[in-house]
């Protein structure tokens, strides 16, 4: 079987833990364990978690105010409350602070491993995309020259690797006004020549 993603469950009865640890790995995932806030942010630190089941009500803490916590490590961590005492009020606080899922203890273990399947599909493709979305800005261009040849260069460049874009061009730093590095370009070009720091009007953050 393929290796899949490492779980965190969260919850403060041993016995609890130890059933959802066997049902998991029953199922193929790795399973880490936690008793309260401090031991699942000691995980955290040591181990990338897709998924985190947290009970809502663990001994001196509350459930939500955990994941608050979990998030600010981790944003993309997905994050499904369990209770053994549901209620709307608490499923729609849940929902409302981002919590992926919520479910109740006594639920079909069948729903919960679809609520994971379903919690690992939506963190997957979220870090695809953020990747995608990485990867392009990385090859978008902006370039600081007034000079012909190098710009036709540079245009010629782009053409020929059509993965590059050359998204603005100015002729000197005296035509950059604030705001125009808004482009969403990881690549800036200067011709020495025509760079002069004193006319860079909102480039300060690439000189720092």
């Amino acid at each position: 079987m393929e290796e899949k993603t490492s779980l965190l469950v969260i919850d403060d009865e041993p016995d609890i833990l130890e059933a959802y640890k066997i049902m998991l790995e029953e199922n193929g995932y790795p399973v880490l364990l936690a008793a309260d806030k401090n031991e699942a942010l000691k995980v955290l630190e040591e181990y990338t978690i897709a998924v985190c089941l947290v009970d809502l009500k663990l001994k001196d803490e509350d459930g939500l105010q955990v994941s608050r916590e979990l998030y600010q490590v981790d944003p993309l961590i997905k994050i499904i409350i369990i209770t053994a005492y549901p209620t709307y009020e608490t499923a729609v606080d849940a929902m409302k602070m981002g919590i992926f899922d919520y479910i109740s203890k006594t639920e079909d273990p069948r729903v919960l491993l679809k609520k994971i399947e379903n919690a690992l599909d939506v963190r997957d493709a979220e870090i695809s995309k953020k990747s995608n979305l990485s990867l392009s800005l990385k090859k978008n261009i902006v370039l600081v020259c007034g000079h012909g040849l190098i710009q036709g260069g540079i245009e010629n460049f782009c053409r020929e690797n059509p993965s590059y874009k050359l998204v603005k061009t100015f002729r000197s730093c005296s035509y950059i006004k604030p705001g125009d590095f808004d482009a969403g370009a990881a690549l800036l070009l200067l011709c020495k020549s025509c760079f002069n720091p004193k006319q860079s009007i909102g480039m300060e953050t690439f000189f720092d």
